[in-house]
C-alpha cells in the first residue's frame, strides 16, 4: 500500500517526539520548519505521564472531548475537563506531571527556544520564562494552530515560508500573553528603501529555491518578529504573499515559453508540485496554467 505523502514526512523526520505511553504520534511536521514542529497524536486511553521536562516549550490543543484530566507543576496540582479547542502551555524545562482519564487526539507544537530569541531578536544569553497555563481559551492561539495544523494534514502545500510566517505570529503572541512585560519599545516605521530593494533582489534570485523568514530577517539585519511587520507595513503583505506573487509573476513569463513543460514552470518557481501551482495560480490569476498558455 502506497503511503501518504505527509505520513512519509513523519517517517523521514528526524526530530520526532519521544514516545509517550499510550499515545500515538499520527502525523509530524519533522525537520520541515525552523525551531517549530507540530505533531498531531492519539491518546489510545486512560494514561499517565510521569514526572519530567521538556527540551522546547508546548503548547496543547485539544481537538475533542471533554477529558478529565490532572496536571502536577511546582508543586501545585490542577484538574479539570479540557474541552474541545483549550490550550495548554508548558515551558520548557518545567518539571510537571500529567494523568488523562480517557482518549482524545491532541495537537502539540513544540517551540525551541532559539526560535523565541530569534522571533523578537533577544538576547540568546537570557533566556526568556512562560508561565505555565492549564485548559484556557485563545482564540487567535488556537486559529493559528489549527491551520499550522491543516498545513501537516495537507503536506504543506504552501511551503515553509507560510509555516514559518505563522510560527513566527504563534511566538510573538504566546510571548505578548504568557509573559510578564519588560519594558517596551518605540514603534517603527516600515522598511527603508535602500531594504526593500535588496530584499526584492534577493528573492527575485531565488524564486525557485526554498526561502525562509529568518533568511530576509537576517538579510536587512532585524528580528523576525519585527520584519515581518515591517515588510507588511512596506509592501502592503505578508512576506509568504509577496513571494507566492513574484513566483506566480515568473511563471507568467514562463508560460510564454512553450519549450518549457507546466511542471518544469512549476519547479523552476519554486512550488512543491504541479498541482499546487495550477491551484495557485488559478487563485491569483483567475485562470489555470495551460488556459493561460492557450490565451497568450
Amino acid at each position: 500500500m502506497r503511503l501518504s505523502p505527509a505520513i512519509e514526512w513523519y517517517r523521514l523526520g528526524s526530530r520526532r517526539p519521544e514516545p509517550v505511553t499510550g499515545m500515538k504520534v499520527m502525523l509530524s511536521s519533522g525537520e520541515r520548519w525552523r525551531g517549530l514542529r507540530v505533531d498531531l497524536a492519539d491518546v489510545t486511553g486512560p494514561g499517565e505521564l510521569a514526572e519530567g521536562t521538556l527540551r522546547e516549550h508546548a503548547i496543547v490543543g485539544h481537538i475533542d472531548g471533554p477529558a478529565r484530566t490532572d496536571v502536577w507543576y511546582a508543586g501545585k496540582q490542577i484538574s479539570g475537563d479540557c474541552l474541545p479547542g483549550d490550550l495548554c502551555v508548558v515551558p520548557a524545562a518545567m518539571p510537571y506531571a500529567v494523568r488523562r482519564e480517557g482518549p482524545g487526539r491532541l495537537v502539540f507544537a513544540s517551540i525551541g527556544v532559539p526560535l523565541i530569541n530569534q522571533v523578537l531578536g533577544h538576547d540568546v544569553s537570557s533566556p526568556i520564562d512562560l508561565e505555565p497555563v492549564f485548559c484556557t481559551r485563545d482564540p487567535l492561539m488556537w486559529s493559528i494552530l489549527h491551520t499550522l495544523t491543516d498545513e501537516v494534514l495537507l503536506d504543506n502545500p504552501a511551503g515553509a515560508l507560510y509555516a514559518e510566517s505563522l510560527g513566527a505570529a504563534l511566538v510573538a503572541h504566546l510571548v505578548r500573553k504568557h509573559r510578564a512585560p519588560v519594558g517596551s519599545s518605540p514603534r517603527r516605521a516600515g522598511l527603508a528603501s535602500t531594504m526593500v530593494k535588496a530584499l526584492a533582489e534577493y528573492i527575485e534570485a531565488h524564486l525557485g529555491e526554498r526561502i525562509s523568514l529568518q533568511d530576509l530577517a537576517e538579510l536587512v539585519g532585524i528580528s523576525i518578529y519585527e520584519f515581518a511587520r515591517r515588510f507588511r507595513e512596506s509592501t502592503g503583505m505578508p512576506p509568504h504573499q509577496y513571494v507566492t506573487r513574484r513566483r506566480i509573476a515568473r511563471a507568467r513569463t514562463l508560460l510564454l515559453k512553450n519549450h518549457l513543460s507546466i511542471l518544469e514552470i512549476a519547479l523552476a518557481c519554486g512550488f512543491s508540485s504541479q498541482s499546487h501551482f495550477a491551484a495557485t495560480f488559478r487563485t491569483i490569476v483567475g485562470v489555470t496554467p495551460q488556459r493561460y498558455r492557450r490565451s497568450q
